[in-house]
C-alpha cells in the first residue's frame, strides 16, 4: 500500500478560507430543531385528502372535541 492509499487529498483554493469546524451537538441540534419545525407545519397547515382536507391539527380538534 502506498502512502495515500488511493485517495486524493482535496486542498482549498488559494485565497479562500475553509469554515470552522462546527461540533457534533451543535449540528444534532439544530437538525432536531429542524424536525420539530416541519412536524409542527405539517401538522398546522397540510391539509389531507383522508382527513376531509382538513390538517391534522384542524381535523382532531373537529371531531374529538372534550
Amino acid at each position: 500500500m502506498g502512502a495515500h492509499d488511493g485517495q486524493r487529498r482535496v486542498e482549498p483554493e488559494k485565497g479562500t478560507t475553509s469554515a470552522a469546524p462546527t461540533s457534533n451537538a451543535t449540528g444534532a441540534q439544530k437538525e432536531v430543531q429542524s424536525a420539530k419545525a416541519r412536524l409542527d407545519d405539517y401538522n398546522r397547515c397540510h391539509p389531507h385528502r383522508g382527513l376531509k382536507m382538513m390538517s391534522p391539527r384542524e381535523f382532531r380538534t373537529a371531531n374529538f372535541q372534550a
